[in-house]
């Protein structure tokens, strides 16, 4: 059996202690060949958020929801 290394990436939510990681499941999670790939496939009806370079994951609370809308009081 052949075995290579390669080195994927995945989106990940950028808010801190989250760990969300974008199409995780038990089994498996998105992988992609870049950074800019996985980026791209976050869209917005996945759940997720885009902030410039950021990827805020769809968790319902408080430090989440200010990510998303930076405006609002909360």
């Amino acid at each position: 059996m052949a075995v290579k290394q390669k080195v994927v990436y995945i989106a990940a939510c950028d808010i801190p202690d989250c760990g969300a990681v974008y199409g995780e499941d038990p089994e498996w999670a998105y992988h992609f060949d870049s950074p800019e790939a996985a980026t791209a496939w976050v869209d917005d009806g996945t759940g997720w958020a885009k902030d410039g370079d950021r990827l805020i994951c769809s968790a319902d609370d408080r430090t989440h929801d200010q990510a998303r809308m930076p405006g609002l009081l909360i």
